[in-house]
C-alpha cells in the first residue's frame, strides 16, 4: 500500500516496481514514515496540521537511495524514528555544533567522510 500511494503520488505506476526493492531503496524514508503513523494512530490528539513538516522531513531521505549520499542534520528526530535502516549509519546529526567559517564546515564533513 505504501508503494502504491507513493508512486501514485509521483504519477508512476506502482506495478512498474517491486515493493521489496522500493523498501530497501528507501528504507530510512520508509522507517521515518511508518514511525510518524504509528504516532499519530495511538495518539487521538495528533495534529496533523502542526506535524505537517514531518513530510518534509521525510522527503529529505529520499536522497539515501543514492548510497554515496549522507544526510547532514540538526534535528534529532531523525535517529529517534530510524532505528533499523542500514541508511541510518548515513544520517549525521550535527548537534549544536556552529558552522561560522570554511574550517567549521571542513572539521565537520572530515569527521563524517573519513
Amino acid at each position: 500500500m505504501w508503494l502504491s500511494v507513493l508512486a501514485r503520488g509521483l504519477g508512476i505506476d506502482p506495478s512498474r516496481f517491486l515493493a521489496a526493492d522500493v523498501a530497501e531503496a528507501l528504507s530510512a524514508y520508509h522507517e521515518f514514515e511508518r514511525q510518524r503513523l504509528l504516532v499519530a494512530a495511538q495518539d487521538p490528539m495528533y495534529n496533523f496540521e502542526k506535524s505537517a513538516n514531518d513530510i518534509l522531513d521525510a522527503q529529505q531521505l529520499v536522497y539515501l537511495a543514492d548510497s554515496r549520499l549522507s544526510f547532514l542534520t540538526g534535528d534529532r528526530g531523525y535517529l529517534r524514528r530510524i532505528k533499523k535502516s542500514q541508511q541510518k549509519t548515513r544520517i549525521h546529526l550535527l548537534g549544536r555544533r556552529p558552522l561560522n567559517t570554511a574550517d567549521d564546515v571542513d572539521a565537520v564533513l572530515r569527521a563524517i567522510l573519513i
